[in-house]
């Protein structure tokens, strides 16, 4: 978190992606699903969502790397068909309600990071964007991102009377802090999720 000129490094997860550990995505098993994959991603200039449809393995990888770019902790630049993209979360609106009117889904699941009853974004973050990060984002894109958890509530809660297209909600319970340092901890908390979600899809 000191490193404050790059503090995540998303092409070292890029690189995870592709493989460079011996456990990167098999692009090829994912084109062959009768899914359709869409990517969801935010205009740097602008703070708009987009929903990027990647067409080859390579567009997937860097789909996926922009999607994780949180502009605020990292000056990566990531360009899909010539434009620069962030994080899908740092949109105003909510790329979830793009998501929704765009997307004609049978289902819905939205997985949440954050606990039920949080609704803004901590004041070190929003403290840090307006000075030590400032340069990193325009003015548009900042906004959305100290926006980004009240936009998204703005969508769950009319899901709940204009959606006509089951759908399920799961909040995260605050099991890991951003900042969690401890090895033991963190594995924890990656097993303790994998039984959680086996145990869910298993039924």
């Amino acid at each position: 978190m000191w490193r404050f000129w790059n503090q995540v490094n998303t092409f070292y997860v890029a690189g995870v992606l592709r493989g460079v550990t011996g456990k990167g995505i098999d692009t090829d098993r994912v084109f062959s699903s009768s899914a359709k994959v869409h990517i969801g991603v935010a205009d740097f200039t602008t703070g708009e969502p987009f929903l990027l449809k990647p067409k080859t393995g390579e567009e997937l990888l860097q789909a996926i790397q922009a999607s994780i770019l949180m502009p605020n902790l990292s000056n990566d630049v990531v360009l899909f068909d010539d434009i620069r993209y962030v994080d899908g979360g740092f949109t105003k609106p909510h790329i979830l309600q793009l998501a929704i009117d765009k997307i004609a889904a049978t289902h819905l699941l939205v997985l949440t990071n954050q606990d039920q009853t949080v609704s803004t974004i901590p004041f070190l973050e929003r403290f840090l964007n307006h000075t030590l990060f400032r340069w990193r984002m325009p003015a548009a894109l900042r906004f959305a991102a100290h926006e980004r958890r009240k936009e998204r509530r703005k969508v769950l809660e009319s899901m709940k009377t204009n959606y006509s297209v089951p759908y399920a909600l799961v909040w995260g319970n605050h099991s890991i802090t951003s900042m969690e340092r401890n090895p033991v901890k963190v594995k924890q908390v990656v097993e303790s999720s994998k039984k959680w979600w086996c145990d869910l899809f298993s039924d």
